[in-house]
């Protein structure tokens, strides 16, 4: 029996193939940052609150985004989980004794 490529399957074929990619993108990304603790509707985005374990996750805009806005080990407040929030103390080599800080986030 001969096997046809996607191309050979026509628009329909790389169509299914493509929406199932989609799907099961969705489908991991559904329980990536564990279960939904908290969900509200800002002025300018929708927040979402997760959490899995001791790891608090917290995203703005879509449910299914991949983008971390801030995380928390709330076992260990002390570790990085991000790698911006590691490099977030670097204002501090310019500007030793600040009067004021703004942290926003988790």
């Amino acid at each position: 029996m001969m096997r046809r490529s996607l191309w050979q399957a026509g628009p329909l074929g790389i169509a299914a193939t493509c929406w199932l990619l989609v799907a099961s993108a969705v489908l991991v990304q559904a329980g990536a940052f564990g279960r939904l603790i908290r969900q509200k509707d800002s002025l300018y985005h929708r927040i979402f609150v997760y959490q899995q374990g001791s790891v608090v996750t917290l995203q703005f805009g879509r449910p299914t985004s991949w983008i971390v806005q801030s995380q928390v080990d709330l076992s260990d407040m002390r570790r990085h989980m991000l790698e911006y929030s590691a490099l977030a103390f670097g204002g501090l080599l310019y500007q030793p004794e600040p009067e004021r800080v703004l942290v926003v986030g988790l």
